[in-house]
């Protein structure tokens, strides 16, 4: 009659689920797609970790809580009276800034790779061109600085229109907000 012991269970049991036999018995595609999407995995986890309260770091689910109940606390008013300073601090710092330099691009990869890639680069940005023909650059143009009197333009008219702005959303707001929602969303129609 034979007896197991219990370190023989167990050793048996580790044998078994050791790392390397269950990537041998794993399916190549699932190896590929695990393969693939490691840098998003790897991105997701310490997020993942945060929002179970499981990471390394006990304070940082903590901070994740607070800015959630500052965001719901007060992100109206966020919202209400910190867009015009916020556009003013954008148009500050891209005029304080300097243009990035460009990085240095390192192709690796057979030439027929590289064709294909940049076939499919021209195709997309042929497509984003026409979007930015369309829509960004008359908009960029108010808030760049290559044109300097029509940026000037632009701040004069935030800063002029910013007070205005303010005591109609402080008095107003929720009555402007309701209007524009009566007038956008349609009323159901009875049966």
């Amino acid at each position: 009659m034979a007896t197991s012991t219990p370190s023989t269970a167990l050793t048996h049991k580790t044998a078994e689920d050791s790392p390397t036999q269950v990537f041998l018995n794993t399916p190549p595609a699932v190896l590929h797609l695990l393969g693939y999407s490691a840098p998003f995995i790897r991105t997701l986890t310490p997020i993942a970790q945060a929002l179970t309260w499981s990471s390394p770091n006990p304070w940082l689910p903590w901070l994740i809580l607070a800015s959630w109940w500052f965001l719901c606390l007060i992100g109206d008013t966020i919202v209400k009276y910190g867009l015009n300073a916020s556009l003013l601090l954008l148009l500050g710092i891209g005029y304080l800034s300097k243009p990035a330099k460009p990085a240095a691009v390192d192709l690796s990869m057979s030439p027929e790779r590289l064709q294909l890639l940049l076939e499919e680069t021209r195709q997309f940005n042929r497509a984003i061109q026409n979007l930015i023909q369309t829509y960004y650059i008359p908009l960029r143009n108010l808030y760049v600085w290559k044109n300097a009197q029509q940026s000037r333009l632009a701040i004069t008219y935030l800063l002029t229109c910013s007070p205005a702005y303010l005591i109609l959303t402080h008095y107003f707001g929720g009555t402007i907000w309701t209007m524009i929602q009566v007038l956008l969303i349609p009323l159901p129609l009875p049966q």
